[in-house]
């Protein structure tokens, strides 16, 4: 879990960099607050949709369900959370 987290920061980090430089140059502190939101809802989007391609790992490799079923192709799908939406691949 925490190499998950670790690339989706280091995908969007320059975000919270701009944030911070914005207040350094003498802005108000609120656009460092904008930052971390646009940086956590993003953070909770990646998140929930690595944590979705794993489940639907775990359940594909499952000895029960590999005899009961077998995936034909992926599809997309998205749902919308508190963050945003979000996208994901599922077996199908």
């Amino acid at each position: 879990m925490y190499s998950i987290i670790q690339k989706i920061y280091e995908k969007n980090n320059k975000i919270l960099k701009e944030g911070l430089k914005k207040v350094l140059s003498g802005e108000d502190v609120s656009s460092l607050t904008v930052a971390i939101k646009e940086f956590t809802d993003i953070l909770g989007k990646e998140l929930f949709s690595e944590i979705a391609k794993q489940l639907d790992e775990i359940i594909f490799e499952d000895n029960k369900k590999k005899k009961q079923y077998e995936p034909v192709r992926f599809q997309e799908k998205s749902l919308i959370t508190k963050n945003g939406k979000t996208n994901f691949k599922k077996k199908v």
